[in-house]
């Protein structure tokens, strides 16, 4: 699973999404990679998961999606109240319809210009 750049916030916003889900790191087998190695990885059939933290529509995913089926994992509204009383500096938002293959699906933010979804 890739959780994000190395270094990057994107890796602290997966592993605390991961943890709201009881997932410790020693569950997963973390990649540390940028989103074009994440999306060859993936097309490469070397990564299963991963995070891409962008603004939508996230020209990666879009990219993938045509060649790949992509499922967007929704982020459970319980879960997300945990994240966000623990990180009270994001905040949930919706990816419209029809940005991915007509899906919807609850992901995390910085206020208001970094999504934090999963894919």
């Amino acid at each position: 699973m890739a959780l994000g750049n190395p270094g990057s916030d994107a890796v602290n916003a997966s592993k605390a999404i991961l943890a709201a889900y009881g997932m410790k790191e020693s569950d997963y087998r973390s990649e540390y990679l940028t989103y074009p190695e994440q999306i060859e990885a993936m097309k490469d059939g070397n990564l299963d998961a991963g995070f891409i933290m962008s603004g939508l529509p996230a020209g990666s995913v879009t990219e993938l999606a045509i060649t790949h089926k992509v499922k967007i994992i929704p982020l459970d509204p319980g879960k997300t109240d945990t994240i966000l009383s623990a990180n009270p500096y994001w905040a949930t938002s919706t990816i419209p319809a029809n940005t991915y293959k007509d899906r919807t699906r609850t992901c995390l933010h910085w206020q208001p210009q970094h999504p934090y979804c999963q894919f």
